[in-house]
């Protein structure tokens, strides 16, 4: 813990020398709660940052990471995702407002979130997918205003019209789709007291196809990411401008989302930078490469 103080200390005075951040101002980290995932994430990155910029010699630079952060800085206040998802964004997009958002894992609409930031503050809009039936009654009271929001699963196979879903709070997933990553023994034993239940899904097309244009895909379902992007109907649909997947540190995973991005033109953001991006990987669509 006090390495972890000392590190953050360390942090905040680089970036305050470097860019002449007001750090005076913050609120102490250490005291903030566990749920407010955006500030730790913050805390995570620049910590990192700041370990790979004293051994700068051993590094390539990079030119992009060092806009990004200086961004981040001054914008890290209102991000709530578990992985800066949402700064990704906001950077990418200018700050762009009135945006529109598909988050297909939207969990309870506010911890962790990719896009809650993005509504309250730059008054972006979209659709939020939740199958877990609690999950879902606190996404409705969470986020009712302004976005549309849908109980049900993403199938990853065609023709699906039901799967069985296993709740396991923001673990939940769909049997025989669960990762096999550092969260596989918390699903289990999730699954040992609970019976999954029957959930009813929607085509990753049909979603899709309820956007004119759609400048942000986040997608994190626990195992099936990859099924579902390679359901899309690449060339009949709207190619979201900037995506998130989770991948949770699965090398197979890793390479077919990757793999699958690619051949449809989409450029892996940070891609030298898993420290920054962690369990997911970050994708821009070049202006040059949309519909």
């Amino acid at each position: 813990m006090q390495n972890h103080l000392r590190k953050i200390r360390r942090t905040w005075k680089y970036l305050r020398a470097k860019w002449g951040m007001k750090v005076f101002k913050y609120r102490p980290l250490v005291n903030l709660k566990a749920a407010q995932m955006g500030l730790s994430a913050t805390s995570a990155v620049f910590a990192n940052y700041i370990a790979r910029h004293e051994n700068q010699e051993h590094e390539e630079i990079d030119s992009e990471l060092d806009e990004f952060i200086q961004f981040y800085a001054e914008n890290y206040g209102e991000s709530c995702s578990q992985w800066s998802q949402d700064i990704f964004v906001l950077f990418k997009s200018k700050k762009k407002t009135a945006g529109s958002y598909l988050e297909i894992g939207g969990a309870d609409g506010v911890a962790g979130s990719n896009t809650l930031m993005l509504h309250n503050r730059f008054d972006w809009k979209g659709v939020l997918v939740e199958p877990d039936p609690e999950q879902f009654r606190y996404l409705q009271l969470n986020r009712a205003s302004g976005d549309r929001l849908f109980n049900v699963a993403i199938a990853p196979d065609a023709g699906q019209q039901q799967v069985a879903f296993a709740t396991a709070g923001q673990l939940s997933g769909i049997v025989g789709y669960q990762a096999d990553d550092l969260h596989a023994d918390a699903r289990a034993r999730s699954m040992a007291r609970e019976r999954p239940v029957m959930v009813s899904t929607m085509s990753i097309n049909e979603i899709l196809s309820s956007f004119s244009e759609l400048d942000y895909f986040s997608l994190d379902v626990e195992g099936c990411e990859y099924q579902i992007l390679s359901q899309v109907d690449w060339e009949n649909t709207v190619k979201p401008r900037l995506i998130t997947v989770e991948h949770n540190h699965v090398q197979e995973t890793k390479e077919k989302i990757s793999s699958l991005l690619g051949l449809q033109g989409y450029r892996r953001v940070f891609a030298r930078h898993e420290w920054l991006t962690r369990g997911d990987y970050w994708f821009e669509l070049p202006p040059s490469k949309a519909a």
